[in-house]
């Protein structure tokens, strides 16, 4: 249950991150930019509910099934992903300073809006497909995860999702690394190049989503376990007055002498 939620969130968030693209492209001033500001940050809100409910899902998983892998390997790709991600960052801006100071000496006046948009869209581009490799991370660990969980529920829904979500993890990558080399050579807009990135890869692993979300839904629900009762007597019927063993409690007839279960002698 919580992970199909979990699941349904995930595609708001993609939805949410194709109109933070769509913004760019749009007036920052008027009625429509104020509402899909509004609505992207509602989203994405969602979707970070939802990666917090996917997470706890996948725990209760590995919980239930006896096997850490399932959230563990969810926590490394998280981990791993989170350093890739901060070192691409250090080093694009790194380079990026480095291309703003190389380049005023040579401009002998304060550059233009344009000119520092050119260097911020050509850096974003170079380290594009860091960026890209470091989704591609949580997603292989995703499918891995997803992989131990189909075997474990025999669900094999999950792994044809996980698929698909690699499938939409390489697109992006693609993607990232054809708008890094063609941005070396000719000056693209950053907006239209983001778009260009963002767009096919999310909407495949949106389709991802959808599918999990069903894979979910196929998940058998856990119940607890019934109690098992040991040195169970089975039922006795017995006739006319009972008296009961002082012992062991059996029931035996009235004129019985010996508890038939344990011998005690019956008073």
């Amino acid at each position: 249950m919580i992970g199909g939620i979990a699941a349904c969130l995930f595609v708001t968030g993609v939805v949410s991150q194709v109109i933070n693209l769509y913004e760019l492209t749009i007036p920052t001033h008027g009625l429509a930019y104020s509402a899909l500001l509004g609505v992207s940050g509602v989203i994405a809100f969602l979707a970070f509910i939802g990666f917090i409910l996917f997470l706890v899902a996948m725990h209760g998983f590995s919980k239930d099934y006896g096997e850490p892998k399932i959230f563990n390997l969810l926590l490394y790709g998280l981990i791993i992903a989170i350093v890739v991600s901060i070192i691409a960052i250090v080093v694009a801006v790194f380079v990026a300073i480095v291309n703003a100071v190389v380049m005023l000496p040579s401009l002998g006046t304060p550059p233009s809006q344009s000119q520092i948009s050119s260097v911020v869209t050509k850096t974003t581009l170079l380290f594009l497909p860091a960026f890209s490799v470091a989704e591609l991370i949580w997603i292989v660990f995703n499918v891995r995860s997803f992989n131990v969980l189909s075997d474990k529920s025999k669900v094999t829904q999950f792994k044809t999702g996980a698929k698909v979500l690699l499938a939409g993890a390489l697109v992006s990558l693609t993607f990232a690394i054809m708008l890094a080399v063609v941005g070396s050579y000719i000056s693209l807009a950053y907006n239209s190049a983001l778009l260009a990135y963002g767009i096919p890869g999310g909407f495949v692993q949106a389709a991802a989503w959808v599918l999990l979300a069903i894979a979910y839904s196929g998940i058998q629900t856990f119940s607890a376990p019934t109690a098992v009762l040991t040195n169970v007597q089975p039922a006795q019927t017995v006739y006319g007055q009972v008296r009961y063993c002082t012992k062991c409690g059996t029931p035996s007839s009235s004129d019985a002498l010996f508890c038939s279960h344990c011998g005690q002698k019956l008073s």
